[in-house]
């Protein structure tokens, strides 16, 4: 009986993942169609901010007040606003080249690559994500590349997949979440730390599993760490996870 439960456990998960697979490569047509119509307007919307910010500094202080901001802290933050929305519609092109490519990840995918660089994107793409969630997050990278051999893409899907899920684990908006970048026995290391409500021996022992989420119907497809294990095989790579209920993970 109990293996019996296994195999129909596993065909309903393969079944899943094949109707998944079906809509993501219906989606992703669907999907880049605005995103065209995005990266089209951007590139008026950018000559509009470029024109504005010269007719500012010419005319303007940096005290003077543009909405709620200074002028100088308007400007810096409509810089910073086009940088994440170009980067995110790169990711969005990426994503939709992804999804048509599914699970036929090549050699020629893969670059030499700094980790540092990997995190830093991670931790600007779900900025405007993580602000919901905690008011204490910290990076800590090294001075030297992290250099591995890879697909950053992948990498930085992983990255955002372990933020996401620290921010979903905190209690409230006190918690805090780590992010560092080292080196050890001859690994590259990301590692994502939260203090939020950790996890119970029983969950630990299913997050790997495809569609198996904590966070109830509404919420979470339980695909986020299958996918970041996967993704760390192909590169040789491993994850490792400790938690605690109470004292993080």
């Amino acid at each position: 009986e109990a293996t019996y439960v296994r195999l129909r456990g596993g065909a309903v998960i393969a079944s899943r993942m094949a109707a998944l697979g079906q809509m993501a490569s219906s989606g992703a047509h669907e999907i880049n169609n605005p995103a065209s119509l995005i990266t089209y307007n951007m590139g008026y919307l950018s000559r509009f901010k470029d024109s504005l910010i010269a007719v500012g500094d010419k005319y303007l202080s940096e005290s003077d007040k543009i909405g709620i901001l200074d002028w100088n802290s308007a400007k810096n933050e409509a810089i910073r606003a086009e940088k994440v929305i170009y980067d995110s519609i790169k990711r969005i092109s990426d994503t939709v080249k992804g999804l048509k490519e599914y699970g036929k990840v090549k050699d020629s995918d893969y670059r030499e690559l700094n980790l540092c660089d990997c995190l830093e994107s991670a931790v600007r793409l779900t900025g405007f994500f993580t602000k919901s969630y905690t008011q204490n997050l910290s990076v800590q990278t090294v001075a030297e590349p992290v250099l591995i051999y890879g697909n950053s893409l992948h990498i930085e899907e992983c990255v955002i997949n372990l933020i996401q899920n620290a921010c979903h684990a905190l209690k409230n908006k006190s918690g805090s979440i780590k992010c560092s970048v080292s080196r050890r026995d001859g690994y590259g290391i990301i590692s994502v730390e939260d203090n939020g409500k950790g996890m119970s021996p029983e969950i630990l022992e299913r997050i790997w599993e495809p569609f198996f989420t904590t966070r109830g119907d509404a919420e979470g497809t339980g695909l986020g760490l299958s996918i970041t294990s996967r993704i760390m095989k192909e590169h040789r790579g491993k994850v490792d996870v400790k938690s605690e209920p109470d004292k993080g993970t």
